[in-house]
């Protein structure tokens, strides 16, 4: 897993994100990326892109070719959203591990 936040925020985390993160943080598959890091540079790097809705990561994804989804853990978001711009919205683990099992060779098709 890769976290990269957006912008260095210092004092003004909110606690609770903050907690989350550090969380994340003692998983050793976990890999926290500095702010400053481009997210195209670093997406070219990923096979394939998997956000939390909504963000522009996956639309940077869907550029580069790569495989891309929206993960919502909870279900809160409609399949059809019109925020997710096309991009398929998964929701549970199920569905994430469904979609990752029949990823193949790709290629760009835009």
């Amino acid at each position: 897993m890769v976290f990269k936040q957006k912008r260095h925020v210092g004092t003004r985390l909110h606690p609770s994100y903050e907690s989350s993160v550090n969380w994340l943080s003692a998983i050793s598959n976990y890999l926290k990326i500095d702010p400053d890091t481009s997210a195209s540079a670093l997406i070219e790097q990923c096979q394939t892109v998997i956000s939390t809705p909504f963000t522009s990561t996956d639309l940077i994804g869907r550029e580069l070719c790569k495989p891309s989804v929206y993960y919502d853990p909870h279900g809160v978001c409609e399949e059809d959203d019109w925020a997710a711009h096309g991009i398929p919205i998964l929701s549970g683990k199920d569905e994430l591990k469904e979609w990752l099992s029949s990823l193949g060779p790709h290629e760009c098709g835009n």
